[in-house]
């Protein structure tokens, strides 16, 4: 999880979320789903929609998808996918600002990786994170950029997912529609 406010500029880092086994059956890589206007692939959709319900079980307002946050949470999730390797965006408050949260007062992110299997055992191991939770939460959050890329591997039988959450107070909708498109399944 990475935090920051622009009172504070604050970088506060909690332990990464990884989950090694996975146990569902296996997503659909050629399904899309259109939140808010946004194209998701069967990973981001799922996430968002466990996320709101979380948020919807505890009396919070749904968070929105954005188009320009989800951009730049689907390169970064593309990055780390290359990579093979999970770290935070260094720069993401920056992107995100330029992406249409040039107002934001308060981001957040989360990173992750799982089985590809389910997107619910990623869910899950965030919100067993204190952290990851916390961002997932928080009210004062209204708006989510996602990007999940599910990646082939040998050693994993569904493939590994990538994932990038963006958390943004303000957003505006000048930026107009995604300029990023969902990845689904990607074969190194």
């Amino acid at each position: 999880m990475l935090k920051l406010t622009r009172r504070f500029l604050a970088l506060l880092l909690v332990p990464v979320v990884a989950v090694l086994v996975g146990t569902a059956t296996p997503a659909q890589a050629a399904s899309t789903y259109s939140v808010n206007g946004v194209t998701l692939n069967a990973s981001e959709a799922g996430l968002v929609g466990y996320i709101n319900k979380a948020r919807t079980r505890a009396g919070l307002a749904p968070v929105r998808v954005a188009a320009g946050t989800t951009d730049v949470a689907r390169r970064w999730a593309r990055s780390m996918a290359g990579a093979r390797s999970m770290k935070h965006n260094p720069n993401f408050a920056s992107q995100v600002a330029k992406a249409g949260s040039p107002r934001w007062t308060k981001v957040s992110e989360n990173v992750g990786y799982a089985s590809a299997c389910s997107a619910k055992q990623l869910f899950d191991a965030y919100m067993r994170s204190p952290g990851h939770r916390k961002n997932i939460m928080d009210r004062k959050m209204r708006f989510i950029g996602i990007g999940s890329v599910d990646r082939s591997d040998r050693a994993w039988p569904c493939g590994i997912l990538y994932n990038t959450m963006n958390f943004v107070d303000s957003y505006s909708s000048s930026y107009g529609k995604p300029r990023v498109a969902a990845w689904n399944l990607i074969n190194y």
